[in-house]
């Protein structure tokens, strides 16, 4: 298993890099409510849906500036391998195919979040799925072995990336609730309920346009409701 290795030159080159990125190649990002508090004193799992290859570079930089917490990113390990350089910002890697790895990986995720001023991103869907499948499946697993062995909370984010009236395509992310691991070892469907809730809500804002701010050009956090 490849590790996190933090480094400060690598996390301002690529702050840079993504803010610059993001702005090139997108219009808007759209924030669809506001924000629930975030505590200091826990550290959080961001569980988003996983709808393109853009999906790391909208979480990254967000949540960095928002929590003020160490970021860290699952990878799959033929990709660490291949972008190495992400180690440096937080990625750590996991191989699907190789039982022992995968556990090793789940048990390094409990070291990262034992500690309150850490967030973890995991894909819970695994794989790249369009926003239009309704019928797409939970990977379960590895949130399951999450909760039962380490308390934190979980927040769901749904993203979008939707093409309106201009050349650019906008961003838009939808919030949505924010659970303890506690209350997902009671009862694990909470949370699978709230997750397709999420990814509904969200359509529903995109098709309607109900956004309440645009966090471009800083990616400035709003005021929490």
């Amino acid at each position: 298993m490849i590790k996190a290795r933090h480094t400060q030159w690598a996390q301002i080159i690529f702050d840079n890099y993504i803010n610059k990125l993001l702005k090139k190649n997108f219009s808007h990002f759209y924030l669809t409510k506001n924000l629930a508090h975030f505590q200091e004193n826990t550290s959080y799992l961001i569980t988003p849906n996983h709808i393109s290859w853009w999906d790391g570079f909208f979480v990254y930089p967000l949540f960095k500036k928002w929590l003020h917490k160490k970021a860290h990113l699952v990878m799959l390990e033929s990709q660490l391998t291949q972008y190495w350089y992400f180690r440096h910002i937080g990625a750590f890697s996991i191989n699907p195919g190789d039982r022992n790895s995968v556990k090793e990986s789940l048990n390094y995720s409990l070291e990262i979040l034992a500690k309150k001023d850490n967030f973890l991103v995991l894909y819970p869907q695994g794989k790249i799925e369009s926003l239009l499948n309704d019928s797409f499946e939970l990977h379960n697993g590895g949130l399951r072995y999450i909760s039962r062995n380490i308390d934190c909370h979980v927040f769901i984010v749904g993203f979008c990336i939707n093409y309106h009236n201009e050349m650019k395509p906008e961003i838009i992310m939808h919030p949505g609730p924010i659970l303890t691991t506690s209350q997902i070892r009671e009862n694990h469907s909470l949370y699978q309920e709230a997750f397709h809730d999420t990814i509904n809500q969200l359509k529903a804002k995109v098709a309607k346009r109900e956004f309440i701010t645009d966090i471009f050009p800083n990616l400035k956090k709003p005021k929490p409701s």
